[in-house]
């Protein structure tokens, strides 16, 4: 029972560092904030993902946008920004924060 209390403690913090190396090789052409989600299973997923928001950014203010300049909506999870996301089979997808200028989505908006 050891052994499985021990690997249950370690296992996230190696996940975690595991998508951080991957992350960090991923090539954006965005200077903005990134963030990057990742899918380990054989199927496409689209479920709720959180993220804690850079503290230079204002929760009022943001969406997400995918490489195709799509924006999705974020709203509040109890401490954490959360989102909609859409990952593809054994991959991951890259969403950057984006400012509203006017408070409002642009036409580019996903729900």
């Amino acid at each position: 029972m050891i052994e499985y209390r021990e690997t249950a403690e370690l296992a996230p913090e190696i996940i975690k560092k595991a998508c951080d190396f991957i992350a960090s090789g991923i090539k954006v052409s965005s200077d903005n904030e990134k963030v990057c989600v990742f899918n380990p299973h054989p199927w496409k997923r689209k479920d709720i993902c959180t993220f804690s928001l850079p503290e230079k950014y204002s929760f009022e203010n943001i969406v997400l946008c995918d490489k195709n300049e799509k924006e999705y909506s974020v709203f509040k999870k109890d401490s954490q920004c959360a989102f909609i996301a859409d990952v593809p089979a054994l991959g991951y997808s890259v969403y950057y924060i984006k400012e509203m200028n006017s408070g409002k989505p642009s036409e580019n908006f996903q729900n």
